[in-house]
This record gives C-alpha cells, structure tokens and sequence, in this order.
C-alpha cells in the first residue's frame, strides 16, 4: 500500500516591490495588487519625487490584476494606479473619504472606485476583504494644514492630507482559508482589532528604528498566532533591514513561538505552502 511521505500544498504567492507596494496571487491565479507604485527606472517616474521609490519592477510586466488595495492616498502609495488600472480595469478600494479625491487627482472615472470604511466587509468571488481602522504615523500628522504640505497644487495638498488622516488596515481572507493582514501604519488600539483575525501573515509597516520594530514585529506576530510576518517600507531601513528581522526572530525564539519574520527581495515572488511529511 502507498502511504504518504510528504505532500504539499500550494497557499498563495507574494511578491514584495517597495514601501506597501506588493502583489499577492491566489491558486486560481487571480491577482491582487496592493499600493501600486511599480517603477523600473528613471524612464519610468514623472516626477522627482517618484525617483525615491525605483525598485526594478515595472508596471508593464504585471500580467494580471483583479482587484486593487489602498491603504491611502499619498503619492507614494499610488504612483502606478492609474496605468495599471487603465491596463486591467480592476476595481479599486480605498477609504470612502479619500476614493473622489484621488479619482480627481488622477483623473479616473469615479466608479473605478470601491468606498471602503471601518468595518466594511467586501465580498469577492476569490477573496473577502475586511477594511478596519487604521492610523498614518503620529510624526505625519504633527504637520498644520497652514503649513506647506505634500505636493504642488492645493488639490495634491489637500489629498496629501486626507492621505494622513484616513489610513487603512486590512484583512484578505482566501477560500482556502488562508488570512493576509496589512498593518499600514502602527497605532494602537487598531491593531489589536487587526490581530482578532489571527492572521497566517501579517505585513507590517516599519521605519528606520531596527530595535523599535523589530519589538513591534515580534508582537504583532504573537498576539495574532501568524506564521509568518513580513517588514513593508524596508527600503528605509536598507541595510539594516536584515539585522531588523534578525532581531525579531531572535525575540520570537526567545518567546517561544513558531513565527518567522521574512526579509523580502523587491520584485521576487515567495511562495507559501502548507506541508506534511511523514517521519
């Protein structure tokens, strides 16, 4: 008789670009893309500012888009929607308070848009999406709407702004079971709200302070029983990134948990499979 000896089983790929820019495709091959900002080179940015987030993906080699995720509405964070959009045409979500605004700034049918707030529960035929509270960093927010702000004309400032007040957490839940959560910004009680979901990946976003992070990571993956947990926005860290998420693990070890903080490679795809193997 033919026991098993091992056998696999294929969750959903990751594929990390820059700040919260990342694609994550299911096993039916449906794709979602988070943050858009896909730029390969110079050739590619339309305005100095996008120079900063160059990582080596282009938009133009994305194959597929289904559904499309903003945490919100900073350049930064956009920079690449509207040509992926104009290629797939896929629904987009972002926070309700934010989706006219940058439909306007963009110049891009209001009805592309998805309204998102706190609580929300978006049903896809591939895929639920939980929206839930979230916070920017509490040094963005120290800035005064007198003061100049981000962007170059007063609409980009006042998206700007929005962008800074109406940030979003997310849960994407699989029908395989699998749960994805994006933690766009640390901030507390939110993340407790985020972690209810017990998660098997959280993303987090981090910043320069490996020390600081690195406890923020380890937590997070504790609290929410996550298998795996993944640094957004390590491009701020750069070399430090790897010692960040050698702390964590040294400090999820150290806590007695089965959790690995992973440090991805801009424009690899990494593959998630749930395994069992007889002994």
């Amino acid at each position: 008789m033919n026991y098993v000896t091992n056998e696999q089983s294929f969750s959903f790929q990751y594929r990390w670009c820059v700040e919260n820019c990342g694609m994550i495709r299911l096993p039916n091959g449906k794709t979602i893309v988070v943050d858009p900002v896909m730029l390969k080179d110079e050739s590619e940015c339309e305005k100095p500012m996008e120079k900063k987030f160059i990582s080596g993906v282009s938009y133009t080699e994305v194959d597929a888009c289904d559904l499309i995720l903003i945490t919100h509405a900073h350049g930064d964070h956009y920079f690449s929607l509207k040509k992926i959009w104009e290629k797939f045409h896929a629904p987009i979500l972002i926070n309700g308070w934010s989706a006219f605004y940058l439909a306007r700034e963009l110049d891009m049918p209001v009805g592309a848009f998805i309204p998102m707030t706190d609580g929300n529960e978006y049903n896809f035929d591939f895929c639920r999406i939980k929206w839930l509270a979230g916070r920017h960093s509490e040094g963005a927010g120290s800035k005064r709407v007198s003061e100049p702000g981000p962007g170059d004309t007063p609409q980009e400032r006042e998206l700007g702004y929005r962008g800074t007040i109406y940030n979003s957490n997310f849960i994407i839940m699989l029908p395989n079971g699998m749960k994805i959560a994006y933690d766009a910004g640390r901030f507390e009680p939110y993340l407790l709200e985020l972690e209810k979901y017990n998660p098997n990946v959280v993303l987090v976003h981090t910043e320069k302070d490996i020390n600081y992070y690195s406890d923020t990571m380890c937590k997070s993956a504790i609290r929410s029983g996550a298998q795996f947990v993944i640094p957004l926005c390590v491009q701020h860290s750069g070399e430090n990134a790897e010692e960040m998420v050698r702390l964590t693990n040294e400090k999820l070890q150290a806590a007695g948990s089965w959790c690995k903080a992973i440090n991805p490679k801009p424009g690899q795809w990494i593959t998630f499979t749930m395994n069992c193997s007889a002994e």
